[in-house]
């Protein structure tokens, strides 16, 4: 895997158009207790859409989940404009304690290996890897693990 953090400033924004051309998935991501940095998502995924291949993998990230009390994004409406603007994940992370980071990056390199071992395959070959997969999702897991005691 190649991984490019492009920071997300309008300063980078015409470096970004190269990378996306070679990408096969984005995380785009946002901080949850800034709404505006959700606002921008719009303007961002434009950019993928214009530049990147039509078949990109698109991951909605909402990072910083380490601090909930300061939330400004609630969770559905992140939900909710994956299933309007037809993004492939979405997933809520802390960069500061790990929270799902790795969990993302994992499902994410799995997904692709599998899409391109089918596309190797050819038509004729059965679907199958983690797309789309509930059992995979790092949410769903790390709430599990959370249910305990307190």
């Amino acid at each position: 895997l190649q991984i490019w953090d492009t920071a997300g400033q309008e300063s980078f924004r015409s470096i970004t158009r190269i990378f996306y051309r070679g990408a096969n998935c984005v995380f785009l991501c946002y901080d949850i207790t800034r709404k505006e940095t959700f606002q921008n998502v719009q303007e961002w995924l434009m950019e993928i859409k214009q530049h990147a291949a039509p078949d990109v993998v698109v991951y909605l990230i909402g990072n910083r989940v380490d601090e909930e009390e300061k939330r400004e994004v609630l969770k559905v409406s992140a939900e909710e404009y994956c299933k309007l603007n037809k993004i492939d994940k979405f997933y809520e992370t802390s960069a500061l304690n790990g929270f799902n980071v790795e969990e993302v990056f994992s499902l994410a390199a799995k997904e692709l290996y599998y899409a391109k071992k089918e596309a190797d395959a050819g038509p004729s070959a059965q679907p199958g890897g983690p797309k789309g997969s509930t059992a995979l999702d790092p949410t769903t897991k790390k709430e599990e693990k959370d249910k305990g005691c307190c």
